[in-house]
């Protein structure tokens, strides 16, 4: 229902953009942008800076069109739903093509989009609990609300909690780190949610959006992206079909979707990808593309462990443990999160609610 009110918002976005009418533009910009923000904070800053907080540009309607359009599949409408304005001024965008999009650079062979969308849920989470909208942010954590799977919606609470994680050897590492708590983050999440917890008694909406949003960044997705690699690794020498889509799944948790297709990704993520490259340049390891060197060595070996799935080549994937070098990028950008936090936070005075 949501998702076909929105049509007509769009509609009358691109119409009064042709129009050429700043105000009546302006309104349907403002009435867009808080979904708009739900998707991509990225374009979310571009429309409202364009759109809201500047005079009229006409030369910046083809990007106007262009973005909305490559926002639909997050706003749950389709190129078909919006149509062509005026017989073709401006033309009905494509719903479907052949090629599987790229991820970051990396080329799927499955469809994984449902496990790329999981980083919205942590974006709509993140936005609530600054709001102070903790149940709305408690219910898409522990229901879901973008990704499905099997029929049924995929919640970040289930990725935190589920028993497969013990696939993963460094699992024991964390568990043991957190006073053998096998929920470990999910403990941390539902504090942070809870204002009521004595965990982070007197903590403000901007600390709890922050532990919320960072526990998911690199503590669950990272763990979910590994253990389903782990379990690509199994089923190599038995059902080559089911280890190729897990290993997707786990490269598309990595990354997430907001990262888009270009090597290098946006500004836009929420995945310990996006850590990478949001890190990168305050230590000096950003490489050419703009990306995380970190990022680049991963997309490298997603692609070439793709590469050896779908050959039979098991042995370049040793069993029971994936080679030292990809948990040892994973940490690299952990290790450099910690650094920079640590540093930030040694800067605010007793107190602050920063």
């Amino acid at each position: 229902i949501i998702a076909q009110m929105t049509v007509p918002l769009v509609q009358n976005l691109f119409h009064y953009s042709e129009e050429k009418n700043e105000k009546f533009l302006e309104l349907y910009a403002l009435a867009l942008l808080p979904q708009i923000s739900a998707c991509s904070p990225t374009d979310f800053d571009w429309f409202l800076e364009e759109l809201v907080m500047k005079d009229l540009n006409q030369q910046v309607f083809p990007d106007v069109v262009s973005r909305l359009q490559g926002l639909y599949p997050c706003l749950g409408i389709t190129c078909q739903d919006v149509g062509s304005y005026k017989n073709g001024v401006i033309p009905q965008c494509s719903d479907s093509s052949a090629d599987l999009p790229d991820i970051a650079g990396y080329k799927a062979e499955r469809d994984v989009s449902e496990t790329l969308k999981l980083d919205r849920d942590i974006l709509r989470v993140r936005i609530l609990t600054e709001w102070e909208a903790y149940d709305a942010a408690m219910d898409i954590y522990e229901n879901g609300r973008n990704s499905i799977k099997d029929g049924s919606l995929v919640s970040l609470q289930s990725l935190a909690t589920t028993d497969d994680r013990s696939d993963v050897p460094e699992f024991d590492w964390f568990k043991s780190y957190y006073n053998n708590d096998a929920n470990y983050a999910d403990t941390i999440i539902l504090g942070a949610l809870n204002p009521g917890d004595s965990t982070l008694q007197g903590a403000s909406a901007v600390q709890r959006k922050e532990v919320v949003a960072r526990a998911l960044q690199t503590l669950v997705m990272p763990m979910y992206a590994l253990q389903e690699m782990h379990t690509a690794v199994n089923l190599c020498s038995t059902d080559s079909k089911a280890a190729e889509d897990a290993w997707d799944r786990g490269a598309a948790a990595y990354v997430g979707s907001a990262e888009g297709s270009s090597p290098g990704g946006t500004d836009s993520g929420l995945s310990l990808y996006a850590l990478g490259n949001e890190l990168c340049s305050m230590f000096g390891t950003c490489g050419d593309a703009s990306g995380s060197n970190v990022n680049a060595q991963m997309i490298d070996f997603f692609q070439r462990g793709k590469e050896s799935l779908s050959d039979g080549s098991c042995a370049a994937l040793p069993n029971p443990t994936l080679p030292a070098s990809l948990v040892g990028d994973m940490k690299t950008i952990m290790v450099q999160g910690a650094l920079h936090f640590a540093a930030v936070n040694d800067k605010l005075g007793s107190g602050s609610g920063q």
